[in-house]
């Protein structure tokens, strides 16, 4: 299905900073993250018809790439969410900008969101330390539509 989340859920401070920023995104770029709900039931009927699934989209970082991401809730694992969240992603950050390059960070051990870039296009490009995990043995992919140079991953790599 999928892996464990990446770091522990934020309390109400970092989630209430997390939503301001995502707000001041929209407001700067045209573009953020957005709550992903389902239109009708999936699995069966577990997810009804309109349940918040999660939340993902794109947004631009260092003012150089469109950043894709998304957070599912784990009943909606393994379903083709995430792939229809990131084609929703690149091609609306494709639209309003196309020079950027449209990346996805992720952890080495999350074997669901690495199939997930890979079928969207995107390619490794980077492998490394995970520098904000607390988690000191986290190894960080750098997925990217297009070739990066070695300044702009740098920058990438120390800014997650």
């Amino acid at each position: 299905m999928g892996s464990p989340p990446a770091r522990p859920a934020p309390g109400p401070g970092r989630t209430a900073r997390f939503l301001d920023k995502r707000q001041r995104e929209w407001s700067a770029d045209g573009l953020g993250y957005w709550v992903a709900r389902v239109e009708g039931n999936l699995a069966n009927g577990a997810i009804p018809a309109g349940a918040c699934v999660g939340i993902g989209g794109c947004a631009r970082r260092l003012d150089a790439v469109w950043n894709i991401y998304y957070c599912l809730t784990p009943a909606a694992w393994g379903l083709g969410l995430a792939s229809e969240i990131v084609a929703g992603a690149r091609a609306a950050a494709v639209n309003i900008d196309p020079r950027l390059p449209v990346v996805a960070y992720l952890l080495e051990h999350n074997h669901g969101s690495r199939r997930t870039a890979e079928r969207a296009g995107l390619n490794l490009l980077w492998r490394g330390p995970d520098h904000g995990n607390p988690d000191p043995a986290a190894v960080l992919l750098i997925y990217s539509d297009r070739d990066l140079d070695g300044h702009l991953i740098a920058e990438l790599t120390t800014s997650t």
